[in-house]
């Protein structure tokens, strides 16, 4: 379960770990050792996704296996989405759920470790890295045995300059283990206040996996997953709202437990720059060519740079730069080239020849050569910087860096940092956060076209120059953030804040167009209208606030501020580098509720029998017959798989009677050749309702 959203059980992010872990993969080796490190088998997920406008509250409820003969210790590191916040942590003990409470930091790490340390029960620990990152450790993890955990993260999703609304969920498993996941059931409800449109999925075409539920014009549900099922890649979800550029989308809520407290809102501010869909883009691809970079890195960078270049339109522009020590350009000269299939080939045919790794990492030369192109001023202008995360020499640090890109940039560069295999990331996080961009993350195993769907969504997102967002009602206070990049995606202009008054707020946005003119939005947004039971409004709201706060400790420390975060951080329950979510044996016990089961439960409208032979053998000409019962007429659809989810066979497809049906099972695929021996699944979906049964085929 790869990137950027990664997440889930006992995980920490190992000090100098090689690369990031994905969501739900679970590392472990034995406590207080530096034994080898495992890879725990993951058995079960399941996740729940709420999603209000462009808020999106993940949760997460997974199991992992430990199938060696020690106890363990469990770390899982894991990279959440960009803006995202973890805001809930729970830990099965003995059939129950336990709670976390948020602690200070060196209170919750004395406590973990005491009774890891005292060989008492049931411990785990959430801990901020920054930028993102999170480690979760848990103890114990005992031989053959399970451990389940839950975790719930939240963030706002991108908005790409067609009016579509992305939501991504990592699933992919390759690189991490090869057998599948025993169930999955991945839950999304969509509720809008926009009518909905145009939803998609990347498996659209498996219906046996994923279904679509739709609620009239404002609500729609995803349901995805099955038994026994791998995933060679992630979950994405798409849709568009209607009308989403004729207004300020907003999301409100207020603590019912305290009536005469402020509300707290999220604002939207999406804007398409004239003629968005027919601009033009200045593109330039820095390439890390340093000794850091090793064989798969470079084949991974190369391989999407090259797939990327020939997606481009012929009326973008772009150039090739590869760096280490020393710099290098397609063209030499400093032209951005059309995209015409001859540029395209001429530039492929430079990446291919030349493109390899040796020397040492200098940032500095790299930024230069990237920005001494010949960009338009009507074009978006972005600069895709593939690397593996950490200079060593010339300029290092943040201020020198980015002091060497202001000098150096005369229009406005987006920069758009992507990291390959490395948990290197917090400096070019910086440098992406203070030039408008954002940082693209590749895993080891995700493949290739994951790799490229993740960049080209980066690219899809249109950007404007100089926004301010100002409220003038005088309803509101503590907005932020407090200020934009100077050249910003619009799928970042989102406001936070808190506010006093029931009136509709009068908002504006202001910016500067392609031909250097001001642009002015001036919309009337009833937030007392936009009110939701989310109560993650009012997180995300205090992770903004904390955020300024840390800028201002980092400039000025004291106890003060210090003690205003971490109080801020107990009552909204937001991680920061003072304070950590602590689950003990004796935490309270937090029953799942209704609204937060992930699986429905489902009624015997549908039974499936057990297979008879099973196992059964091809060589005595053998066929395998399987009962299934029906409460009433409806249709059924049945198919064999291999343990890929591959379909093998079609056995049944259609409408049926209510009442007792079999079907039979010859060992043979759907052209009439005999299958390989091994172990297959039956799939019987009827509606809603699917059913998996596992079958073993001898020779």
């Amino acid at each position: 379960m790869k990137s950027l959203g990664k997440l889930l059980l006992v995980i920490l992010i190992l000090a100098g770990a090689a690369e990031s872990a994905a969501a739900g993969v679970l590392y472990a080796r034995r406590p207080g050792t530096e034994s080898p490190v495992y890879n725990l088998r993951i058995s079960h997920i399941r996740t729940t996704v709420t999603i209000a406008g462009q808020l999106a509250v993940t949760h997460v409820d997974e199991e992992f296996f430990n199938d060696n003969h020690s106890t363990l210790e469990g770390f899982y590191a894991f990279q959440l989405p960009e803006g995202a916040h973890v805001d809930g942590l729970w830990l099965w003990v003995n059939g129950e759920r336990r709670i976390f409470v948020v602690k200070k930091k060196e209170e919750a790490e004395r406590l973990y470790d005491s009774v890891v340390v005292g060989q008492r029960r049931d411990p785990a620990i959430l801990e901020s890295l920054g930028k993102n990152r999170f480690q979760l450790k848990v103890f114990p993890i005992g031989p053959f045995s399970s451990r389940r955990i839950e975790m719930r993260y939240f963030h706002t999703l991108p908005l790409t300059e067609d009016g579509t609304v992305h939501y991504r969920y990592p699933l992919n498993l390759q690189g991490y283990q090869s057998t599948p996941v025993e169930s999955t059931t991945l839950r999304i409800n969509v509720e809008s206040k926009l009518p909905v449109e145009d939803i998609t999925t990347n498996f659209d075409d498996n219906p046996l996996l994923c279904r679509k539920t739709i609620f009239g014009d404002h609500e729609f549900r995803i349901d995805f997953g099955d038994e026994n099922t791998f995933y060679s890649q992630d979950f994405e979800l798409a849709y568009k709202p209607a009308d989403v550029y004729s207004v300020f989308p907003a999301l409100s809520w207020h603590d019912p437990e305290d009536p005469a407290e402020e509300s707290y809102f999220i604002c939207w501010h999406p804007e398409k720059p004239e003629a968005a869909s027919t601009q033009a883009r200045d593109l330039v691809f820095v390439l890390d060519a340093s000794g850091s970079m090793g064989t798969e890195q470079i084949g991974t960078v190369r391989d999407a740079v090259i797939s990327i270049l020939r997606k481009l339109r012929s009326i973008d522009r772009f150039r090739i730069v590869l760096f280490s020590n020393t710099a290098i350009a397609w063209p030499a000269l400093a032209e951005l080239r059309a995209a015409t299939t001859e540029n395209i080939e001429e530039g492929v045919d430079f990446i291919q020849r030349t493109y390899a790794a040796g020397g040492s990492t200098n940032y500095g030369m790299a930024f230069r050569a990237g920005l001494a192109a010949e960009f338009r001023p009507e074009a978006v202008r972005r600069m895709l910087f593939l690397t593996d995360g950490m200079p060593n020499t010339g300029q290092t640090s943040k201020e020198g860096l980015l002091s060497i890109i202001e000098d150096n940039d005369e229009l406005g560069v987006g920069i758009y940092p992507v990291i390959v295999y490395s948990d290197r990331i917090d400096l070019l996080y910086d440098i992406a956060d203070a030039r408008g961009g954002k940082v693209t993350m590749v895993e080891n195993g995700d493949g290739l076209e994951t790799v490229i769907s993740r960049i080209m969504l980066e690219l899809d997102i249109a950007a404007i120059s100089s926004p301010v967002v100002t409220y003038e009602g005088g309803q509101t206070w503590l907005v932020y953030p407090e200020s934009f990049p100077p050249y910003a995606g619009v799928d970042r202009l989102v406001t936070t804040g808190r506010l006093v008054g029931t009136a509709p707020e009068p908002v504006r946005l202001t910016y500067r167009n392609a031909a250097n003119e001001t642009v002015e939005r001036l919309r009337s947004v009833d937030f007392t209208a936009m009110r939701t039971d989310m109560e993650q409004v009012a997180s995300y709201w205090a992770a903004a606030h904390i955020g300024s706060l840390l800028e201002q400790y980092e400039r000025t420390p004291n106890d003060e501020l210090k003690e205003s975060i971490i109080a801020l951080s107990i009552k909204h329950r937001i991680l920061t580098p003072f304070t950590a979510f602590l689950v003990l044996e004796n935490n309270p016990i937090d029953p799942p509720t209704s609204a937060e089961a992930v699986a429905e439960v489902i009624p015997e409208e549908v039974s499936l029998g057990r297979n008879y032979p099973n196992p059964f053998s091809l060589s005595s000409a053998a066929v395998t017959v399987i009962p299934y019962t029906l409460g009433s007429a409806r249709p059924v659809r049945i198919v064999v798989t291999d343990i890929l989810g591959r379909v093998i066979r079609v056995l049944e497809d259609g409408m049926r009677s209510a009442g007792a049906h079999s079907v039979s099972w010859d060992g043979r695929d759907m052209y009439g050749h005999a299958v390989t021996p091994g172990v297959y699944f039956l799939r019987l979906q009827s509606g809603s309702v699917t059913k998996t049964l596992r079958m073993s085929v001898m020779r």
